[in-house]
């Protein structure tokens, strides 16, 4: 039964990934390579403040709410970690707003596109938290069916407003997209969430778990982003940055299935935990990863015999770099997840510290002498190290 729901749960989500891949495929041939590496890079700070403002209750959410029998307090928890969440996002989103301005006026040049995807984060972070409201619940039917309606929706919007308007239609169109997607969830969620203050109690029982999941969240994020911000400082020619973030567009479409993976066995790990079952999940995933190999591999020898024009040329190398990064990141994927369900989150946040720093010293390094290859090989040796870390952290546990 639980290897049925994860099918039509993992399989349903690389059907809304391929749609939102083939979107943004779209999307890069309609905008210039440059605008693509702007957009993509803003992007990635929007993502990583929308967890900042979550502070971490869209993981640990997942470890405490499925102990809590009656639907009526499950709902309580649900409202005031929502209403907690639309002040601190609303907070965020004003004084970056601020701080962007006075860059502004000191002479930093900053896009007008930042300023103009900044309220984005405070639908992203209702959208995470919905998201994992609705895993609490282990509807994993009806948050897939949600989520796919809203990108069958939203995706042909993006795509026309991109061609008919360039980067503008495209901006307008992620909002859009961004109110689809919250009320397609909060239709999944079923229960009614309702703006609730009863004080700081349930919060603080959160927190303790929530404090690590932010920090880990947040590093693992800027971990992944890491050699596209890193990309912006090594590499002058703004057409690499945009092939580079190209690279990650392709990446991230393998990623939604690791992510996947994780999110559905945290409820049932938080529930019952058995070490060989841990184990032979992650045997398994990671020996379905490692059949990918081969079609990426004969993709890759159909591109070098046709030797055809393609507009993202310096992205096929770094891609296949991280294509063998994601793979291998099986072996501690699961571990992580583990870590949040028995709330040693905190665990996760001393791992996405190595993940960061390695990452940001290794792109600079190998991004000054190798490039493009040079930033993605950084990621590659990191997922190494990050193996044996996860591997002690779980052995010490």
């Amino acid at each position: 039964m639980i290897l049925s729901n994860i099918t039509k749960y993992v399989g349903s989500n690389l059907l809304i990934k391929a749609f939102v891949f083939f979107s943004q495929v779209f999307v890069a041939f309609f905008i210039s390579v440059q605008e693509l590496g702007e957009i993509k890079t803003i992007l990635a700070m929007v993502e990583i403040f929308s967890l900042l403002v979550c502070l971490g209750m869209n993981a640990s959410v997942l470890a405490t709410a499925p102990k809590i029998l009656e639907k009526d307090k499950r709902k309580e928890l649900y409202s005031q970690i929502m209403t907690f969440n639309l002040f601190s996002s609303l907070s965020v989103v004003l004084i970056l707003m601020i701080v962007l301005l006075i860059f502004n006026s000191i002479g930093w040049g900053i896009p007008i596109t930042t300023y103009q995807l900044m309220p984005l984060i405070i639908m992203m972070s209702m959208s995470t938290l919905l998201v994992s409201f609705i895993q609490s619940e282990k509807a994993f039917g009806k948050l897939a069916k949600g989520q796919l309606w809203a990108k069958i929706i939203s995706i042909p919007v993006i795509i026309f407003s991109c061609f008919m308007y360039g980067v503008s239609g495209y901006i307008v169109a992620l909002y859009f997209s961004a109110v689809v997607t919250i009320l397609f969830l909060i239709q999944a969620f079923g229960l009614k969430i309702s703006l609730l203050w009863n004080g700081s109690k349930k919060l603080k029982e959160q927190w303790k778990i929530a404090k690590g999941a932010l920090l880990s969240n947040m590093l693992g994020t800027l971990g992944f982003y890491a050699g596209l911000f890193v990309t912006n400082i090594v590499i002058e020619d703004q057409k690499l940055v945009g092939s580079y973030a190209f690279a990650l567009i392709l990446i991230s479409g393998f990623e939604v299935i690791s992510r996947s993976v994780q999110q559905y066995y945290i409820p049932y790990f938080s529930s019952e935990f058995i070490h060989e079952k841990l184990i032979g999940i992650e045997h398994k995933f990671l020996s379905i990863s490692s059949l990918l190999i081969i079609p990426i591999a004969m993709l890759f020898c159909l591109y070098s015999i046709l030797n055809f024009e393609f507009k993202f040329e310096d992205a096929i190398v770094p891609f296949l770099i991280l294509f063998m990064s994601w793979v291998i990141s099986f072996k501690y994927n699961l571990k992580a997840g583990y870590f949040i369900s028995c709330g040693k989150t905190m665990l996760n946040f001393k791992a996405s510290v190595v993940n960061v720093v390695l990452t940001v010293m290794l792109s600079l390094i190998l991004g000054y002498t190798l490039g493009l290859v040079g930033i993605a090989a950084a990621r590659l040796i990191t997922v190494i190290v990050l193996i044996f870390v996860y591997r002690k952290l779980y052995e010490l546990n």
